[in-house]
């Protein structure tokens, strides 16, 4: 059996947010999920994704900056 894909899904409009991670849990995605760039950047140094899907347009830190701080 192969392990599930970890996603990490970021986004500040938290109804977006659960429609697309209800979705992709539906397609046996392992999936967490932040509310901002802060605590997108805590949950990825606390675990391996193989992918995340980041708000590049958030209060504070955006997507970008959350890359660039990953990048480090």
């Amino acid at each position: 059996m192969a392990d599930k894909i970890m996603l990490l899904i970021v986004d500040d409009e938290v109804k977006f947010l659960d429609s697309i991670a209800k979705r992709l849990e539906m397609r046996d995605f392992d999936v967490t999920k932040a509310t901002n760039g802060a605590a997108a950047i805590e949950e990825a140094r606390q675990a391996k994704f193989d992918l995340a899907l980041l708000d590049l347009k958030m209060p504070g830190i955006d997507g970008k900056q959350v890359l660039e701080t990953l990048k480090r």
